[in-house]
């Protein structure tokens, strides 16, 4: 009796351990997006707006203690090239590249932090 209560007890742990485990990996990250340089406001609103289309799972944030990432998109003098930069939780750098538009910066931050999950890195 006592060996088949382990057993089950076991088995409900296990259980227990992949339906955490499942639930972690669907969880949404959370972001926080920021813009330097002249119009540094609508450079973060251009990027969150592109941002949401190429990743409709992120969570947008305006507290940055509560964002699992950090995406910083920066114009500098001129339009070009739009430089980006992603950092996780920790601060750490994840992603630094540049493209020539808002969308491919958006899709950059998006492959960067989806990869970042799949390797199971982002740990608050």
């Amino acid at each position: 009796m006592k060996t088949r209560i382990l057993v089950l007890a076991a088995i409900c742990g296990f259980l227990a351990t992949l339906a955490f485990a499942k639930a972690a990996q669907n969880a949404k990250p959370t972001v926080f997006v920021a813009g330097t340089g002249p119009g540094a406001g609508s450079t973060a609103t251009d990027t969150t707006r592109q941002l949401v289309k190429a990743c409709p799972g992120l969570i947008i944030t305006l507290d940055r203690r509560k964002a699992d990432y950090t995406v910083v998109r920066d114009i500098g003098p001129g339009t070009h090239p739009q430089k980006l930069t992603v950092f996780d939780s920790q601060r750490q750098l994840i992603y630094t590249g540049q493209t020539w538009t808002v969308k491919g910066a958006a899709n950059d931050a998006c492959k960067a932090i989806r990869a970042n999950l799949e390797q199971g890195r982002n740990h608050k």
